[in-house]
């Protein structure tokens, strides 16, 4: 075996265990990255399954690629070749994400998004209701995580007498999360 396959293997071997001591370049590649004169060009050579340029050391290449699951959308990571010290560059792109980043759909687990809270504990929210003959808005506190469509908890914000410190009794009421800092009041 020669030392250069055994560093692979070591390697691989960390990286299983999840300490991983080289990254794997867009197309899956250690080591050898596809080095471009700009970061577009390292995403496009990225893309186009190019491994090596005509530039050695120098200009741009893709890191790794990130899905994130909220705005459903990939991002290249983008780093200096020449200047390890320069910050990252992450750019929007339509490549796959690496294996190790890939996180699951929630729409295609037939949940939809209600696994992810949209309201948390302690967020200040508006708690609405419209009537037929009345229209309500108040502000309130969360007191639990919620999702769109979830049932939570809230405490209505009750403002201080000004002249003797004098606190409102707090009131809790129910209501349904309907999007970010939203809570529709049950009846």
């Amino acid at each position: 075996m020669t030392i250069r396959r055994g560093i692979a293997i070591v390697a691989t071997l960390c990286c299983w265990i999840g300490v991983c001591p080289m990254r794997l370049n867009a197309a899956g590649l250690g080591g050898s990255v596809a080095c471009a004169s700009t970061p577009v060009a390292a995403v496009l050579a990225a893309r186009d399954g190019i491994v090596r340029t005509g530039l050695s050391g120098k200009g741009f290449a893709v890191q790794e690629v990130r899905w994130d699951p909220l705005l459903r959308q990939s991002w290249a990571v983008v780093r200096s070749c020449d200047h390890a010290d320069w910050p990252l560059l992450v750019m929007r792109t339509n490549l796959p994400a690496s294996p190790r980043m890939v996180i699951t759909d929630l729409s295609s687990t037939g949940r939809g998004d209600a696994g992810m809270p949209i309201v948390r504990a302690g967020d200040l929210v508006r708690l609405w209701r419209i009537d037929e003959h009345a229209h309500l808005e108040l502000m309130a506190t969360a007191e639990e995580n919620g999702a769109v469509g979830a049932r939570v908890r809230v405490r209505l914000v009750a403002p201080k007498d000004g002249d003797a410190q004098w606190v409102q009794p707090v009131q809790y009421l129910a209501g349904v999360v309907r999007g970010p800092a939203d809570v529709e009041l049950e009846p």
